[in-house]
């Protein structure tokens, strides 16, 4: 019924900073949605995050669903990376 595919484009190593004013990644602490794909909605692109350091600080946030989330070493959380609002906090 359902075909699930990899995007091996996708995978990366993201490294968080303390301050959005020392890196490139300044969109990662608004509000936003990633991908062109929440106009289809047949499609559906999860993404995961997987904590691999110890983390007290940095939050993983879902405005809609009103949680947010301190992942820290060996914790995970997937997502509709294309529909669901998320951002990073700290």
């Amino acid at each position: 019924i359902y075909n699930i595919e990899r995007i091996e484009s996708m995978d990366e190593i993201y490294v968080s900073s303390f301050s959005d004013k020392i890196n490139s990644d300044k969109i990662f602490y608004s509000h936003h949605i990633d991908g062109p794909f929440g106009f289809f909605p047949a499609i559906k692109v999860y993404r995961s995050i997987i904590a691999i350091t110890e983390n007290k600080y940095i939050r993983t946030s879902f405005p809609v669903h009103k949680h947010d989330y301190c992942l820290t070493k060996g914790d995970f959380i997937s997502f509709d990376y294309n529909r669901d609002i998320h951002y990073m906090e700290f």
